[in-house]
């Protein structure tokens, strides 16, 4: 093949690779590449692509990224600033975007609310419907339903999260360009701006134009780099000069007795510091989130395995089942059981794990049965656990067998 056709067809895998350019897609099909090979190259590119775009999106604009590729509307300076109002996370593995509503009703979320711009709940409820409106929009864009659904400030209705591929805007980049638009203006933007919380940065800029525009931003970060390379070569030279003049002055035998009788003070130090290090080791230490997460996963299922019995003998014909529900606290995001007991009368309580470190307590578990609700709260006593039943401060009791009968018993017959 000469070379002028060679150089033809490696600037046309260039039009593939860079800028998704179908056209030279169906030219390089014609030179007997195979299109299945020149697809799987363009949908890698996509994918590349879409995640630097949600990397250049966040920064851009004054958004806080959490947990990877996630766009935080961030909290104000007197909280850390990668907490936030959840508005949509970009999975690094699954190249896709998604959204958490559950992050807007947490007990957390609320109090931050109120002790951060003095939005008292009644009032921060109110961005309920700026959520479904969001979440519309985004289905308007190729967004799907995922999940079980989540009821947000316990209400009634089921309100879905939704993902998106980022494949699914292979063949439509301008849907990409709208959410980006979206993410700038949408119905929870305009709630936190209202309250003075957040206010976007850039709006007269697209993170879309750099990526996959002909915006100038990714340009003017190259040529600033060349110069930065550039710069860095002048003194690379002068320190291979000084490592010679180094090594001559080393040779000198005076300097190998004094480090030889250095050594000893030396070992003697290290010796110390290593075993003042290792008294250190000792000390009592923080247990990481996943060490943390287990421990709470296991407190709550022993808690159930403890609990069945006694409920089965309050009703006998009582029926177990389990659910699962997704948390995303301070451990991360996680899934967790729920117990459901159906008994006797239509009666039906549930155990629904709510949120961890609350009221000093290691984790919260609501108890549910019509309109009565009580908290379960895991304390932390030396090396044990306790579960307490928590009606309010002043009124809390062990959780024990004779207690779980007294609540079921007020309950049903309220």
């Amino acid at each position: 093949m000469e070379n002028s056709n060679l150089s033809f067809i490696f600037y046309k895998y260039f039009e593939v690779f860079m800028k998704n350019d179908k056209d030279s897609l169906s030219i390089l099909s014609d030179h007997c590449i195979k299109p299945s090979h020149l697809e799987k190259i363009m949908s890698s590119t996509i994918k590349q692509k879409v995640e630097q775009f949600a990397q250049e999106l966040i920064e851009l604009h004054g958004f806080r990224r959490n947990n990877g590729f996630s766009c935080v509307v961030p909290d104000t300076s007197k909280f850390p600033n990668n907490e936030g109002m959840f508005l949509w996370g970009f999975s690094q593995t699954r190249k896709r975007f998604e959204t958490k509503i559950e992050k807007f009703h947490t007990s957390t979320r609320i109090r931050r609310m109120e002790q951060m711009i003095n939005v008292p709940a009644k009032e921060y409820v109110k961005v309920l419907p700026a959520i479904k409106n969001y979440l519309e929009s985004l289905k308007a864009l190729g967004f799907k339903p995922i999940g079980k659904g989540v009821k947000l400030f316990e209400g009634e209705e089921k309100v879905f999260n939704v993902q998106a591929d980022a494949s699914t805007f292979e063949n439509n980049l301008e849907n990409l360009k709208k959410f980006e638009e979206l993410t700038l203006n949408n119905p929870i933007i305009k709630f936190v701006e209202k309250h003075g919380y957040f206010e976007v940065k850039n709006k007269d800029k697209l993170a879309w134009n750099s990526v996959f525009g002909n915006g100038k931003t990714s340009k003017k970060t190259k040529s600033s780099d060349t110069k930065k390379s550039a710069t860095t070569k002048k003194p690379v030279a002068k320190k291979t000069t000084a490592k010679v003049s180094t090594t001559k002055k080393t040779t000198k035998v005076p300097v190998a007795k004094i480090t030889t009788k250095s050594a000893t003070k030396v070992v003697k130090k290290t010796t110390t510091i290593k075993a003042l290090s290792n008294s250190k080791d000792t000390s009592p230490t923080v247990p990481s989130q996943a060490e943390q997460r287990s421990i709470w996963l296991k407190q709550i299922e022993a808690m159930y395995k403890k609990i069945r019995p006694w409920l089965s003998e309050h009703s006998k014909k009582a029926v177990f089942n389990t659910a699962t529900n997704r948390l995303d606290d301070n451990l991360g995001s996680y899934d967790v059981n729920i117990l459901e007991v159906n008994m006797v009368g239509e009666h039906q309580v549930i155990l629904r794990p709510i949120e961890i470190n609350v009221f000093g307590a290691v984790g919260r578990v609501d108890v549910i049965t019509g309109n009565n609700k009580t908290m379960l709260l895991l304390f932390s006593k030396g090396k044990s656990y306790q579960w307490e039943i928590w009606n309010s401060p002043d009124d809390r009791q062990v959780l024990n067998k004779e207690n779980v009968g007294k609540l079921l018993t007020k309950w049903i017959e309220s």
